[in-house]
């Protein structure tokens, strides 16, 4: 799934692309695409796309009387219509992996989405949105408030801190590829029950989380799957994970453990047992 530095990535490439251009008009290619909207597509038409931003992992196009939300899900990709990267037996077809389009004037970007978990969500009130979607406050706004936010929940749970990582209630942006990463570059065990950290541990791991999702954002993303950018190209923040996709290779921080595999609530973590060693109960 796209986390917080891939979404970034392509509201950069949007911002260049469509911000100040007249959307024509949205076309619906599936119809599951349209979700918890309070607006229909023509809403938007022959109107201003006035900025494009992200709010945790929602790319936001902002119009003058209205809000445009994508969530790209676990495969979604925006490309221009004519991108060798959309599979070319798929035009003229009804796929359902062609999901909507957004038509300008000389350009088409096409919702390309192979499994088909995105969405496009129309609204009114984006704070309502948001604050009904319980998502924590950003840390690229405000660190120190996002990170008070963070601890004055973690203290409370008693969950494996890997599971609280991915909690977007609790902290707004990483997931599990920026989730093992952070953990292992401040060598803390996935499982570790979330509330025996201490405020200079939490501190010293919400830093590096945003530290390492900088380095990816300054990267383009990871393409660890399905992940293009607006241009079609990979991110290459790959080349420098230390454990995620690493499983039994040796750890490259202490050249001593092997990264092993475990499921935490479902989801994989990646973690070199001699580096990152579970505490005592």
């Amino acid at each position: 799934m796209p986390e917080l530095p891939e979404v970034q990535t392509v509201v950069s490439d949007l911002v260049d692309l469509v911000k100040g251009r007249k959307l024509d008009f949205i076309e619906i290619l599936d119809t599951k695409v349209w979700f918890e909207s309070e607006l229909e597509p023509g809403h938007f038409a022959d109107k201003e796309v006035l900025d494009v931003t992200r709010r945790g992992k929602y790319i936001v196009y902002h119009f003058v009387d209205g809000y445009l939300l994508q969530h790209l899900r676990m495969t979604g990709v925006m490309l221009p219509a004519d991108s060798d990267k959309i599979p070319h037996n798929l035009f003229g077809e009804k796929s359902p992996q062609l999901r909507l389009s957004l038509n300008f004037d000389d350009l088409r970007l096409i919702f390309y989405d192979v499994r088909r978990f995105g969405t496009f969500t129309a609204i009114l009130d984006l704070d309502k949105f948001f604050d009904a979607k319980k998502l924590a406050p950003e840390l690229y706004d405000d660190f120190e408030h996002a990170f008070g936010w963070y601890l004055h929940k973690v203290v409370k749970v008693g969950r494996p801190i890997k599971s609280v990582l991915l909690d977007q209630s609790i902290i707004c942006g990483p997931g599990n590829i920026y989730a093992d990463e952070s953990l292992h570059a401040v060598k803390i065990h996935p499982l570790t029950p979330a509330s025996t950290l201490g405020g200079e541990q939490n501190r010293i791991l919400i830093t590096e989380v945003k530290r390492i999702m900088d380095d990816a954002i300054a990267k383009r993303g990871t393409s660890a799957s399905d992940y293009l950018d607006v241009n079609g190209n990979p991110g290459v923040f790959k080349q420098y994970l230390q454990v995620y996709k690493r499983k039994g290779e040796l750890c490259l921080s202490c050249k001593l453990g092997k990264i092993e595999v475990i499921k935490i609530g479902g989801r994989t973590s990646h973690f070199c047992p001699h580096c990152q060693i579970l505490p005592p109960n």
